[in-house]
């Protein structure tokens, strides 16, 4: 027995000394170890995911939650928004929880986004021009039509939590088309699941139109309740619009989109899943195009896996760039939302009572524009965040123009002053960038903005700083800070009195020279202390000795021009050359010639015939007073004064003690040109001057009346002499063509182009007898002509202040037309500087406006008797105004005397006016006699 235990322990001592024991043993204490590690791990995470916990309910209000909450203050340290949500989660081939059947096509017209051509051109020109996209192909299509599936194929896969918060979807239309806006309803409600849309919102932003009314009414009763249909009592526009729309949502989660646009697959739960983790962030789908033409479905980026982040350039216009590297490092996935600084601002999605908190948009702002880049510094500077998600994706028709206005609001500056508004309240010291790149814009009145500030104050809101640095940090790789204007406004050549000019060249485009009309726009430049000449966005480069439009280089603020304040040229250093006009070309054609101080000094005389040619006019761009008398005068009138051509032009080149240099390009500031303007206005005191801006002086062949101006385009009526006139032409073609055609000289294409008709009964074609319309007038034939100024700006977006198309309309959304360079130097040399009147691009009540009718005629200065509106935009008693016309045929009031066209128009607005003054005065007089 007792052998048989020595020999047993023996064996178990031998077994230890074994090496697979002395393994087995380690891989025992390893795998125990990683338990133990294990398990303390899970311990810390579930104590960490409580703490978050209760952070958020003790600070952050539950997005379901409807009592209110104080928001704090975050750290500048603090993690932005927009953290992944744990509760999304991608499973590798399989389908998510709300991923649809595929869509197939069924054969239909549109089915599918395919294109749909239609042959009807006059329906299809007449649907174009009355809302800006083809509604006639639009109503031959299913308002239920299948869309292709656009999506990367990753997002098929994502797991979205159960319970999700409800939508809202708010919709803001004005004369819209039938088709496009009721598809757009019916592809949110085809393609979402039915508990997650609470209702969708219609919100009529005061339509005229007869399909808008009952019809709109009676159709949508067919949803159940489920769509509503609120309307403006007025013409309110976009932004205030859709904050009506916010305050008559009862969903979790108000979605905004605009009237035209189409769903995709599974767009809605990528949308709401983000909110649902963090109620401060704001989701924003990817934007496909649909052709306004064909109605054809098509992604915008080409690719759906190329992703792109929303920045903006200096001038606050939207941009977009590739996510950064560090954004791609931060996500596991392709198809996982990104952060944005900024977005479009037409579709997104924002937490109802979030968006409460921030004051919904600026209620400063007017109609459109801006409000993007509000909400968005306003969103991340105070505690949230912008998102946008690859996996939801909507379809947006771009109209071809805006085919309406906006009334009464149409015309003023209010994309321009609501940008100002939004540098003043949320971009600090930053805001002087704006400015350098919208340097007209400086004088806007942005209006009372202490609400916006204490708003700001009450949510403890971050700066502009921290924005830039944190959330777009990448802007200024692409558009860095802008160094300090050296010179900027209109760079003219004083021989031709001709400015510089983009002239609406595509990009890349040949700038040239045409006349100064000093409204800004594309010959309003800036030349920057680093050498930089630019024109809006845009910048002017060498291009061999010719002056070029192209983009600027990204990244780039330097250049290779400088302004000589001494010759006052423009120079390109890097060949020591000026900006010169061509005369051997086009009156419009620069070039860079070597800088000549003798030529320059030297006025030459370039009429070949050896007769001295009158000296060019250099003109100050002043806006000046009303020409008094006669406007329609024949040009041989002109010698009656008593004064000879010979003798005005002495007059004129004694007026101008500074030397013209002829053909160079130059720029001028106000200290400047201080002294000798004063000095120039001294002399011209009594001189006849012209309507509008512009230069005075003398047309050779015609005379110019009746000057109107719109700022964007000029309407001249021409008084043409018998020797110019068509039927003169005419004639001289005919006695060329009886000489015969030397084909070796050239005799200009009025001439080549001429051809001869066959003889008829009635004449023959070189008689003219045949031709139709006025042969020849009395004295004169006249023309008029509409001059456009500025054939690259957007006249949408001009003169109704609203474009459609957006930051993507490849016109020039101009803002200059508030305050120009020879405003702002006008104001400085007559003192008027700190004279702006604070209420001058304030939108007034009808109130204001009625206390602006007169209260009696002018011209028999008793109560008015028929009130009618004159061309002239006075009001006279109609029997005056009639009697008036046939003896002057002008405008009775000496400050006045513009010329009648000879028809009034009925004045209602001082009709009612009167009524209602009236009726206001019997109610005062009953209470009197009632006391």
């Amino acid at each position: 027995m007792a052998s048989s235990l020595k020999r047993q322990w023996f064996e178990f001592r031998r077994f230890l000394r074994h090496r697979s024991f002395v393994f087995l043993l380690f891989c025992a204490a390893l795998l125990a170890f990683c338990f133990f590690v294990a398990y303390h791990a899970d311990n810390d995470l579930e104590r960490s995911h409580e703490h978050i916990e209760h952070v958020r309910d003790t600070r952050i209000r539950h997005p379901f939650r409807s009592e209110n909450s104080d928001l704090g203050h975050v750290a500048d340290n603090a993690p932005l928004a927009g953290e992944t949500d744990p509760n999304t989660v991608l499973k590798s081939g399989v389908l998510g929880n709300y991923e649809p059947e595929e869509e197939l096509d069924d054969g239909s017209p549109g089915s599918l986004g395919k294109p749909v051509h239609a042959d009807n051109t006059a329906e299809v020109k007449r649907a174009m021009q009355q809302y800006g996209f083809n509604t006639y192909v639009s109503d031959m299509i299913s308002m239920n039509r299948t869309v292709p599936d656009v999506r990367m194929s990753e997002c098929k896969y994502w797991h979205y939590p159960e319970e999700l918060p409800t939508a809202s979807v708010v919709i803001v239309f004005h004369n819209e088309g039938w088709s496009p806006l009721m598809r757009t309803v019916h592809s949110v409600l085809k393609r979402s699941p039915p508990h997650l849309i609470k209702e969708i919102i219609l919100v009529d932003d005061y339509s005229d139109k007869p399909h808008l009314k009952g019809k709109l009414e009676e159709y949508i009763k067919q949803f159940n309740g489920k769509v509503k249909l609120i309307r403006n009592a007025e013409r309110e526009g976009l932004i205030r619009t859709r904050s009506n729309g916010a305050h008559a949502a009862t969903g979790d989660v108000v979605i905004f989109l605009d009237a035209h646009c189409e769903v995709n697959l599974n767009w809605l739960p990528p949308l709401l899943a983000p909110i649902k983790h963090n109620r401060r962030v704001m989701t924003v789908p990817v934007i496909d195009g649909i052709d306004m033409n064909t109605w054809a479905y098509r992604r915008v980026y080409g690719s759906a896996d190329r992703h792109f982040r929303g920045i903006f350039e200096w001038g606050l216009l939207y941009k977009e760039t590739e996510i950064s590297e560090q954004e791609r490092q931060r996500r596991k996935h392709d198809s996982e939302p990104f952060r944005s600084p900024t977005h479009a601002g037409g579709l997104f999605a924002i937490d109802r009572q979030w968006f409460e908190e921030l004051g919904y948009y600026d209620d400063g702002l007017q109609i459109w524009g801006g409000e993007q880049y509000e909400l968005s510094f306003k969103i991340w500077q105070c505690g949230g965040g912008i998102l946008f998600v690859p996996c939801s994706h909507v379809g947006h028709v771009y109209r071809s123009h805006m085919p309406y206005n906006f009334g009464k609001l149409s015309g003023k500056p209010v994309i321009s002053t609501n940008m100002v508004r939004v540098v003043k309240t949320w971009m600090d010291d930053y805001g002087k960038y704006y400015y350098i790149r919208e340097p007209s814009a400086q004088h806007r009145k942005p209006g009372d903005i202490t609400k916006q500030l204490a708003l700001r104050e009450k949510l403890q809101c971050k700066s502009f700083d921290w924005y830039m640095k944190n959330v777009a940090y990448d802007i200024e790789l692409s558009y860095p800070l802008l160094p300090e204007n050296d010179v900027w406004g209109e760079a003219k050549n004083l021989h031709t009195s001709k400015c510089l000019d983009t002239m609406g060249q595509p990009i890349p485009g040949t700038v040239g020279a045409t006349p100064c009309h000093g409204y800004g726009g594309n010959q309003l430049m800036r030349l920057n202390k680093k050498g930089q000449l630019t024109q809006g966005e845009w910048c002017l480069t060498a291009y061999g000795n010719r002056l070029r439009s192209n983009h600027c280089q990204k990244g780039t603020v330097d250049g290779s021009f400088t302004y000589n304040r001494a010759t006052e040229q423009i120079i390109h250093t890097t060949d020591n050359t000026c900006l010169t006009a061509d005369e051997s070309m086009s009156s419009s054609t620069l070039k860079l010639s070597t800088c000549d101080e003798e030529h320059m000094d030297i006025q030459e005389d370039s009429n070949v015939g050896g007769e001295k040619e009158q000296p060019a006019v250099s003109c100050t761009f002043f806006r000046k007073r009303p020409r008094q008398g006669r406007t329609n005068v024949r040009a041989a009138q002109k010698q009656s004064s008593g004064e000879s051509d010979e003798d005005l032009s002495a007059n004129i080149a004694e007026a101008k003690r500074k030397k013209l240099r002829k053909g160079q390009m130059t720029a001028s500031t106000a200290k400047e040109k201080k002294e000798s303007d004063d000095s120039d206005a001294a002399e011209s005191d009594g001189q006849e001057e012209e309507d509008g801006p512009g230069c005075s002086g003398q047309v050779a062949h015609a005379h110019i009346s009746n000057a109107h101006s719109s700022k964007v385009t000029e309407l001249t009526e021409i008084d043409t002499p018998f020797d110019r006139d068509a039927q003169a032409q005419f004639e001289r073609v005919q006695a060329e063509l009886k000489k015969g055609i030397d084909t070796k000289i050239y005799k200009g294409a009025a001439l080549y182009n001429a051809t001869i008709k066959e003889d008829s009964v009635k004449g023959n074609a070189s008689s003219g007898l045949v031709r139709l319309g006025q042969i020849r007038a009395n004295q004169y034939v006249k023309r008029t002509i509409r001059w456009d100024f500025a054939p690259d700006v957007c006249k949408d977006y001009k003169e109704t202040g609203f474009c459609t198309f957006g930051d993507s309309c490849k016109f020039m959304h101009d803002r200059s037309d508030y305050k120009h360079g020879w405003e702002i130097e006008r104001d400085y040399q007559e003192g008027k500087m700190q004279e702006e009147d604070d209420d001058k691009y304030l939108i007034t009540d009808s109130e204001d406006e009625d206390s602006q009718f007169p209260e009696t005629c002018p011209i028999c200065d008793d109560a008015f008797q028929t009130p009618v509106l004159a061309s002239c935009s006075h009001h006279f008693c109609e029997k005056c105004a009639i009697a008036q016309s046939q003896k002057r045929k002008k405008c009775p009031i000496e400050s006045c005397a513009k010329a009648w066209t000879g028809s009034f128009k009925y004045a209602k607005d001082l009709e009612k006016h009167l009524k209602e003054k009236e009726a206001k005065n019997e109610e005062v007089s009953d209470e009197d006699s009632d006391e």
